[in-house]
């Protein structure tokens, strides 16, 4: 009931955004910092990955983001690579000068590779995000963003249970708008 009360609220106030509006397309990198699930036996890292999105209409965005960290494991010198591939559909809302959005979608997290076991497989995953865009200057903004990415199930290696991951981000944005050639 709360959710969809929510939800019939933050449509109401999607309100055409300052930096951003309809057929523009957003493309950005960011540095992030993720708690993984105790489960994955992980410790915190840095990471960095790329954002392409488009805006359908002023409101209403689609979003593609990759990203790449190598935290480090249980063995004191061992690392492996977590990279995620998400897409995402973006609700922005107008609140004076900023430009905040929430952010839902699907998430492929794939873990280590061929030679990194036990971190050699892929989870099917959801993600949630909150975050805002403060403009810099024309056409460049600050993202700021936090997200929940959830795994429904994971490898049995690690209890074959839901895990949860937290990412904070931040970046650079720019927006430009898509050009239509002549007829």
């Amino acid at each position: 009931m709360h959710s969809k009360l929510l939800l019939a609220v933050l449509t109401a106030c999607a309100t055409p955004l300052a930096a951003q509006r309809a057929h523009q397309i957003e493309l950005g990198g960011y540095a992030s910092s993720t708690r993984f699930d105790r489960l994955m036996r992980l410790q915190w890292r840095v990471g960095a990955g790329l954002r392409l999105g488009y805006f359908i209409t002023n409101s209403l965005g689609l979003e593609l983001e990759g990203s790449l960290s190598q935290p480090r494991t249980q063995s004191p010198l061992a690392f492996t690579s977590v990279r995620w591939l998400s897409t995402s559909v973006v609700l922005n809302v107008r609140a004076g000068s900023n430009s905040p959005y929430l952010l839902a979608g699907y998430t492929r997290i794939q873990y280590g590779g061929s030679n990194d076991a036990p971190y050699d497989f892929g989870d099917h995953a959801i993600n949630g995000a909150v975050g805002d865009r403060i403009r810099l200057f024309e056409g460049a903004l600050l993202r700021l963003d936090g997200r929940a990415i959830f795994a429904p199930r994971t490898d049995p290696r690690f209890g074959g249970r839901w895990v949860g991951h937290l990412v904070g981000s931040v970046g650079v944005t720019m927006v430009a708008p898509v050009r239509h050639r002549p007829s």
